[in-house]
């Protein structure tokens, strides 16, 4: 799949791709670093992806960290329960 004009257009880092992941969601498109360039002897250099630094949510570039924050600031468990593992413990 195709990545729209106005994804690509969104400003982030030097020397990134844009990558659609083909499913719905805020991280469809992943920003990936290149991660190196390997070299065929008679061919074109071809280029390699590294890891994904971040994801392009609502139009704005948003690095790794603060969009696994985003995801995870909800999810938090709002008690924790963990008296009856420590009574196992203490015997």
């Amino acid at each position: 799949m195709s990545v729209p004009e106005e994804i690509r257009a969104v400003k982030r880092p030097k020397n990134t791709i844009v990558e659609d992941r083909g499913r719905d969601g805020p991280k469809r498109y992943a920003v990936r670093e290149r991660g190196a360039i390997k070299y065929v002897p008679g061919k074109n250099p071809q280029p390699h992806n590294g890891k994904v630094i971040g994801h392009i949510i609502n139009g704005k570039y948003v690095p790794l960290a603060e969009s696994k924050t985003l995801e995870s600031s909800s999810s938090k468990p709002d008690m924790l329960s963990y008296g009856s593992s420590s009574l196992i413990k203490l015997n």
